[in-house]
């Protein structure tokens, strides 16, 4: 999977109460969120271990991500395909949408008033155009909620914590993490794994914790990635890089979860400063010398004081 190319945009973001906005007027940009994984990149953040390092209570780390990276795009996630329009009275009343995963059709209005979309962006739209606008512009004028933010990376964390506790065989992990009673985390279980039973032996947590993470990181992707092969600008080559497309950031985190699966490493938190970095070995406990330099001499100088 290397050599990989996928577009999202950015724009100025601001804290509204419990919601994140776009600031009015703002600008938006593009990048390439898969960039890391190209050549000579490598020395660079990776994007999925920015996103799980944020400290959920802190405000100003949220923000600053949204203004750095863009939305989670977490409203166009949950529209899977635009149904038909609904008449009241012999008129064209508004439109249906159905929610993905689900068989349940509501009204576009509704729908954008539940994840309190600034309808003014769109104008009569809504009411009257024979489709929805499209899902990035819906992501482009939304806001999203603080709540749903921390739902999200917290699930987020917990699949990368859960990866590296199966890799290193850490059955008190993978114990401690079946056990997390967050809201999040008991409904990903539930949905998983329903039959999840409190006394198990280590052999069946370990088989419950591979077929939830499994079943998760599947239904995240599930009909919401495709990749195609495209060719140089005069059309005589193919082109190297395979470019992917996604229904939002949080989809191409979870690509990149993937991604690192099929090249054998994991993620985990830093010991010193908490930061997730990737490693293939057990051993290694640091993001970088710089961390585990500070925890080294703290040890010397609390032997030192002993």
């Amino acid at each position: 999977m290397e050599n990989t190319i996928g577009t999202w945009f950015k724009r100025p973001y601001i804290m509204d109460g419990e919601i994140i906005r776009p600031l009015p007027g703002g600008k938006e940009g593009y990048y390439d969120p898969f960039d890391f994984y190209n050549e000579g990149n490598r020395s660079r953040d990776n994007l999925h271990h920015i996103f799980a390092s944020i400290d959920i209570d802190d405000s100003k780390q949220m923000v600053s991500f949204y203004n750095q990276y863009g939305p989670l795009g977490i409203i166009g996630r949950d529209i899977m395909k635009i149904t038909r329009p609904y008449i009241n009275e012999g008129k064209q009343t508004g439109l249906l949408v159905v929610l993905h995963d689900s068989d349940d059709l509501i009204p576009v209005a509704e729908f954008m008033e539940a994840y309190d979309v600034p309808v003014g962006e769109f104008g009569s739209r809504y009411i009257d155009s024979k489709q929805i606008p499209s899902i990035l512009d819906v992501s482009l004028y939304a806001g999203e909620s603080v709540e749903k933010f921390t739902y999200q990376q917290r699930r987020f964390r917990w699949i990368l914590d859960m990866l590296t506790a199966l890799f290193l065989k850490d059955e008190d992990k993978v114990s401690q993490l079946l056990e997390d009673q967050h809201p999040p985390i008991k409904e990903l279980m539930a949905s998983a794994n329903p039959y999840l039973q409190g006394t198990m032996s280590d052999t069946e947590k370990l088989a419950s914790a591979m077929e939830i993470v499994v079943k998760h990181i599947n239904a995240e992707l599930a009909n919401r990635t495709s990749v195609k092969l495209s060719s140089d600008t005069a059309n005589l080559t193919i082109s190297k890089q395979l470019e992917w497309s996604f229904d939002s950031l949080l989809t191409a985190l979870y690509m990149m979860v993937l991604m690192d699966v099929q090249r054998g490493v994991v993620s985990r938190p830093c010991e010193e400063c908490g930061h997730y970095f990737e490693t293939n070995r057990a051993d290694i406990q640091y993001c970088s010398t710089k961390c585990q330099s500070r925890i080294n001499t703290r040890k010397h100088r609390e032997r030192n004081r002993q």
